[in-house]
């Protein structure tokens, strides 16, 4: 039997139906950016930018953000809301490690067409 580590799924996007929803791009990896890692990442109580630096509403202020995919290192929130890392320094350690596309409404997920003959499996 094959062990299956992850399936990879394609999918089309309607960019004219996307067109029309409200979406957040960054284009690289910007100090505006890194604090909307930050402000996405952190509570609510702890956030230390403005609301446009982040998507936690309910409903989302954003159907999509695309831009560059942050490395991951969560442990380092525990360490700036436990007073062990600044804001700063936190800032400072977050880096691009690829891009993504996130989608947070319903609206969005109109926009996607499954590609039957687009599943790999890795």
């Amino acid at each position: 039997m094959r062990q299956v580590r992850g399936i990879v799924l394609t999918y089309e996007i309607d960019i004219n139906a996307w067109n029309l929803l409200n979406g957040r791009r960054f284009e690289r990896s910007t100090d505006s950016w890194r604090e909307f890692v930050y402000n996405n990442r952190i509570s609510q109580e702890n956030m230390r930018f403005s609301t446009e630096t982040h998507n936690q509403y309910s409903p989302p202020q954003y159907d999509i953000v695309y831009g560059p995919l942050a490395d991951g290192q969560m442990a380092d929130l525990t360490r700036v809301e436990a007073g062990e890392l600044g804001v700063e320094d936190f800032l400072r350690t977050v880096t691009n490690i690829g891009s993504q596309i996130s989608i947070h409404t319903d609206a969005a997920k109109t926009g996607l067409k499954l590609l039957q003959d687009g599943r790999y499996f890795v």
